[in-house]
């Protein structure tokens, strides 16, 4: 069908754990690695996860709520923090310096750049960077 949007395929739930070792050996910047981790451990688009502000993390109440209008469909959205989401935020907010974003630009004003968790999952193999890196809850 011409015109019609193709969506990536989730991570197969059994091949998480081989993404998550690959991901334990990633040497590039902390603020990556930290960022693919949230999307497995919070299940946002990376969209969603890349211009999180600070505002929206609540670490005392474990969630992070984002508003209707950066949402898909345009609706609020409250999304659970497990304990190693919430280790990983308290990280980035000691990494993050003055920035609104949880995940800053480090050479511009703005969020991190839409392709960065792209290429830190391109030498993990084929196998992930064709692939969303949150999984599949079908599986």
């Amino acid at each position: 069908m011409a015109g019609r949007q193709q969506h990536h395929k989730a991570t197969p739930g059994k091949d998480l754990p081989e993404f998550l070792r690959s991901l334990s050996n990633y040497d590039g910047a902390m603020q990556t690695r930290l960022a693919l981790c949230l999307v497995v451990l919070t299940l946002v688009r990376t969209r969603e996860l890349r211009a999180a502000l600070g505002a929206e993390i609540h670490l005392e109440t474990g969630e992070r709520r984002i508003p209707a209008g950066r949402m898909k469909m345009r609706k609020p959205h409250i999304v659970p923090l497990s304990r190693q989401a919430v280790e990983a935020l308290i990280e980035l907010r000691r990494m993050g310096g003055n920035s609104a974003f949880v995940f800053p630009s480090p050479g511009a004003e703005g969020s991190m750049f839409n392709k960065t968790m792209l290429f830190a999952i391109y030498p993990m193999g084929s196998r992930f960077s064709s692939r969303r890196v949150y999984p599949s809850p079908l599986d």
